[in-house]
């Protein structure tokens, strides 16, 4: 009966928003479109060719769904696809602020398509472009992040959605700044340390991360390298995030109700900012795997 609800909801959603807009679902939540957090894939550069669009954009969700906050388990989020495109179609390019592959893209064309799915203002917009090369950028403060269809593009996107939806700081030494986001600790690892103390697998206290590499870090991450997973204090943090939008934590979160301080007295700790009060509109993140030209820029549209 359930199975039977489920697919009813997610088929009335789909259809609903079929008829009145150009928005597809590729993945339903449990709960109501205001109380799920929404994420929109938009295209730049596909020129009509939307069975493209759709076949990159599952390739992305496929490796989301392999990241404990974004597992199939995870019934608080909408995946959607904006199949509506911008009239110049191409609206990203290489090269902003001097960075060969720091791939910006018209903030303006974006935020248009992704409302023809989704207008609250804790949607998560994620631009895919239609090119090979490897690029992406993370627009923190307006729930943005830019990709490519290069190999690596899922996992970047993964990435930069950490910057823009759990608001976690580069864990990597060549950024310049933490910005007050606390996966990343200057002096001590007290935020994660009751996790240290209780034992949790992979709670560990890690120097040498993050801004230079003054700061210390839960372990590494995926904020440091591609090839990692979340971990212990980031999937906290992002609880934490969840719980701030959709009123509820989702069943990934479920360890973390018990251990070290437990999660509610953890989301409501006044050292706990899940906001960054240091980004700025005009500035994005980009993350490079050789480092070299990784950190933070100032742009321009």
């Amino acid at each position: 009966m359930k199975k039977i609800l489920l697919f009813l909801l997610f088929s009335a959603l789909s259809s609903s928003l079929l008829k009145a807009n150009d928005c597809e679902v590729i993945r339903a939540s449990e709960v109501e479109v205001n109380r799920s957090v929404n994420i929109v894939m938009v295209p730049s550069n596909f020129k009509g060719d939307m069975e493209l669009f759709r076949s990159e954009a599952k390739k992305i969700l496929k490796t989301f769904e392999t990241y404990r906050p974004f597992a199939p388990e995870n019934k608080l989020i909408n995946f959607f696809l904006s199949t509506k495109e911008a009239k110049k179609n191409s609206f990203c390019e290489y090269g902003c602020a001097g960075v060969e592959r720091l791939l910006c893209c018209d903030r303006k064309d974006a935020k248009k398509l992704a409302k023809v799915c989704n207008k609250s203002d804790e949607r998560q917009i994620l631009v895919i472009h239609n090119d090979t090369k490897y690029g992406g950028a993370g627009y923190i403060e307006e729930n943005m992040a830019t990709t490519s269809i290069n190999e690596l593009a899922p996992k970047v996107a993964v990435h930069e959605l950490g910057h823009s939806l759990f608001d976690l700081a580069d864990e990597y030494i060549y950024s310049t700044s933490n910005r007050g986001l606390k996966n990343c600790a200057t002096s001590t690892c007290q935020a994660w340390s009751d996790l240290i103390e209780s034992g949790y697998p992979g709670a560990e206290c890690t120097p040498n991360g993050c801004a230079a590499g003054s700061s210390y870090t839960c372990g590494e991450t995926i904020m440091k390298s591609l090839s990692l997973s979340f971990g212990p204090n980031n999937e906290r943090l992002a609880c934490c995030k969840y719980k701030s939008i959709t009123g509820t934590y989702p069943s990934f979160c479920a360890p973390y109700q018990k251990v070290g301080m437990g999660l509610e007295n953890f989301c409501s700790s006044k050292s706990l900012s899940l906001k960054a009060p240091e980004f700025e509109k005009d500035q994005v993140e980009y993350f490079d795997p050789s480092g070299e030209k990784s950190g933070f820029f100032k742009i321009e549209d």
